[in-house]
């Protein structure tokens, strides 16, 4: 019979992935994670195999929670829903107690290019955004909130790429009134 588990699977990722968003991977050594997240090294190659296993655990989960967040904001109005996408994440980016950009862009400059399981995750998650700003787009342009004669795709990847950019900035200035004069002309792009 196998023994329980001492800890909470999803709790252990989120712990992870805070201390990953924080240092990196590359900057996160295996025993600062076995200290912080109170783990023995053997519990931690058990259920993860090693830092990478855990690295890609947490993404994983970093993209459920992400497609959570999605299916709350394509259930907006258009217009709602795409700047709700920007609000929230100007909201994280400026939080005092915080200078890490974003979980997702991170390890998309840190790794993506060097690791290819982790290019196809990033990838999936942009695949994502970029589905999640077409589906929005779409509405609008149903429901008369954005002109007809708009690209659907070349915005769905402007508002994605923007999304990222802002990611970037705030980790050099987490300047809000900067942040949000970008979130506004990121949206006068729907006019």
């Amino acid at each position: 019979m196998p023994r329980p588990k001492q800890y909470k699977y999803e709790a252990v990722l989120d712990k992870a992935m805070q201390m990953f968003w924080a240092k990196g991977y590359n900057g996160t050594s295996v025993q600062e994670l076995v200290d912080f997240l109170k783990l023995s090294k053997a519990s931690m190659y058990e259920a993860f195999t090693d830092k990478h296993g855990l690295f890609m655990a947490t993404l994983e989960n970093y993209r459920k929670r992400t497609q959570d967040n999605i299916k709350l904001i394509t259930a907006l109005p258009a217009r709602e829903g795409l700047a709700a996408s920007f609000e929230s994440a100007v909201a994280d980016l400026t939080d005092s107690r915080y200078r890490r950009g974003g979980f997702l862009t991170n390890t998309a400059a840190e790794l993506a290019p060097h690791d290819k399981a982790v290019e196809k995750l990033v990838l999936a998650c942009f695949d994502d955004l970029e589905n999640m700003y077409v589906t929005l787009i779409n509405k609008g342009k149903e429901n008369g909130e954005i002109s007809k004669d708009k690209d659907t795709k070349a915005l769905a990847f402007y508002f994605t790429s923007s999304l990222q950019g802002l990611m970037v900035y705030s980790k050099a200035r987490q300047d809000k009134e900067m942040l949000d004069i970008i979130v506004k002309e990121v949206m006068r792009s729907l006019d």
